[in-house]
């Protein structure tokens, strides 16, 4: 089966809460097998502008259910 991934845009806000959503989705993530294979670091634009300077990439084992 191939994998199935996730890749998020967002914009932390409040960090705080940010905080606090990062604890309750890990476990998520690891209860289905899932890795982050990329969360923030650097990036670079080439060509126009972002609203979204965080970008997190999650890898599944597959797209099917557990």
């Amino acid at each position: 089966m191939p994998a199935g991934y996730v890749i998020a845009q967002l914009r932390v806000t409040n960090p705080e809460n940010y905080k606090e959503y990062i604890e309750k989705v890990n476990p998520i993530v690891k209860k289905f097998d899932g890795e982050f294979l990329v969360r923030a670091g650097e990036f670079q634009i080439f060509d126009g502008k972002t609203k979204f300077p965080r970008i997190i990439i999650l890898k599944f084992p597959s797209y099917e259910k557990h």
